[in-house]
C-alpha cells in the first residue's frame, strides 16, 4: 500500500494519491496510470490529471509487469502469458501465451516483446495477436524499445 506520485522535474512539484490496494507495477498511457497488483491480480485506472482512481481491471491469470501500447498488455509470468486490456472499454482481452518464462517486456513497432530465460524473444503481433518466436541464444533478463530508430534493445544474462 503506499501512494501514486506525480513528480515534475521542471518545477519539482509533486501531486500524490492515495493507492487502492497494494501497486507492484507501473505504465503510462492513454491518458491514465496504469498500477498493477501482482496479491490482488489486478490492474487499475488512474486518470493523468486528477490522480483519481477508476475502474480496477481483474486479470486472474496475475499480474508481474506492465507496458502500454494500442491495449495496456498485462504479463503473467506464472503462466506465461500476456493479457490486453482495451482502454475504450477497460475490460481484459483473451491471454495470449508467450513461453514459460518470461523475463522481458517492451512495446513499440506495432508489437509487444517478450523476453524469456530460455533465449528466444516473442514478438506479439498488437492487431493480430500473433505470436512469432525469434531464437536469440542467451538468457533474456530485459527489453526495451526505441520507437525513434524501430530497435529492440536486449539485456542478457
Amino acid at each position: 500500500d503506499g501512494d501514486l506520485v506525480r513528480y515534475d522535474p521542471r518545477t519539482l512539484r509533486t501531486d500524490e494519491a492515495r493507492l487502492r490496494g497494494s501497486t507492484d507495477v507501473i505504465a503510462f498511457g492513454h491518458g491514465a496510470v496504469w498500477a498493477g497488483d501482482s496479491f490482488g491480480s489486478t490492474v487499475t485506472r488512474y486518470d493523468a490529471q486528477s490522480l483519481r482512481p477508476g475502474v480496477s481491471i481483474d486479470v486472474p491469470q496475475g499480474v508481474n509487469n506492465l507496458v502500454v501500447a494500442d491495449d495496456v498488455w498485462v504479463l503473467s509470468e506464472n503462466i506465461g502469458a500476456l493479457t490486453p486490456i482495451d482502454p475504450r472499454t477497460d475490460e481484459a482481452g483473451t491471454s495470449v501465451p508467450v513461453g514459460g518464462d518470461p523475463a522481458g517486456l517492451a512495446a513499440g513497432g506495432g508489437a509487444v516483446w517478450v523476453g524469456d530465460e530460455d533465449g528466444l524473444i516473442r514478438r506479439v503481433d498488437e492487431d493480430t495477436r500473433q505470436v512469432t518466436e525469434i531464437p536469440f541464444g542467451a538468457e533474456i533478463r530485459a527489453l526495451a524499445y526505441d520507437d525513434e530508430t524501430d530497435t529492440l534493445w536486449v539485456d542478457v544474462a
